[in-house]
Parts: C-alpha cells; structure tokens; sequence
C-alpha cells in the first residue's frame, strides 16, 4: 500500500448495512488501543488515537452507500486534512510563480530584451519535486499506522479488504 500512489483507495460490496458496519466498527474500537473513529451518516473517518499520533499520521475514510448488492463501501487513505492541504497549497503556490516568471520570461524575451528569469523554472521544478519527494517520506514514515488501521478495519468487519 506504500506505492508511489499519493493517496491509496479501494471500493467493494458488503452485504452489511451501513448501520451494521458503523456498529461492528464501534464495537470493534472498544478492543483497539491505537484507533479511533469518527461515524456520521454513511461517513466513518478511522484515525489513530493521539497518544501515538505523529505528523505523518494516515487516517482512513469511508463512505458507505446503500445499493441492492448490500452497501457500497469507498474507502480513501490519507494524511490529516491539514497535510493535505499543506501540500495543495505548496504546490498551488509553486504553480502561481511558475506562471508569473514564464508571463514576465515570455513577455522579455518576445520584446528583444534578456531573459534570465526562466532560470527560476528549473529551481521551480526542483521545489515540486522536492515536495513529492518529502510527501513520499512522510507516506513511508506513516505506512506502518496505515496497516495497523488498514488491518483493524479488516477485523472489524471480517472482510478482506482489497486496497488498489
């Protein structure tokens, strides 16, 4: 599950209910010392219990939708919403200023003149990769919390769960 994927998902038919399900995975949870979770209508997020939450720390949401096969049930894996956002905004930020120097870049050198700010998009380039790389480690440093919930879903449902 710790591809280079971002954010790794899976969806299959239980012939649970969604009330079922939120119910084995409370009862589950009185059994679990590193889990928790969080159940609204058709909406579960498993995360882990803040004694042994770190920075990189994965969490799990489901969303469960009723159908005649039973009760589909989606299932995202990803950082705190606050990391996420942390990398859109770095990107998105890495985005503005590219387009910035190639409008200021192009607009020189189509007027005759130097151009010597496109040597910023390769350190820009640099960035993004950098970025990516630093989301990477923090996956590989949050893949062992990702099994632990990974697996406790597995038994709380008593489905095997195929994560593509």
């Amino acid at each position: 599950m710790t591809s280079i994927r971002i954010r790794p998902r899976f969806k299959y038919y239980s012939l649970l209910s969604s009330t079922e399900i939120q119910e084995k995975i409370k009862t589950a949870l009185l059994h679990e010392d590193r889990c928790m979770a969080i159940t609204r209508t058709n909406y579960v997020v498993i995360q882990i219990k803040p004694q042994h939450y770190h920075y990189w720390s994965p969490q799990l949401m489901l969303s469960l939708e009723p159908s005649e096969e039973g009760t589909l049930v989606r299932g995202l894996y990803g950082p705190s919403p606050s990391i996420w956002l942390l990398f859109t905004f770095g990107y998105a930020l890495i985005g503005f200023v590219a387009m910035i120097v190639l409008i200021i870049g192009t607009s020189r050198w189509s007027l005759g003149m130097a151009a010597p700010i496109f040597w910023l998009m390769p350190i820009l380039g640099l960035v993004a990769v950098g970025i990516y790389v630093l989301a990477q480690i923090g996956q590989k440093l949050g893949a062992e919390q990702l099994y632990v919930i990974h697996h406790f879903l597995e038994n709380a449902l008593n489905e095997r769960v195929q994560v593509v």
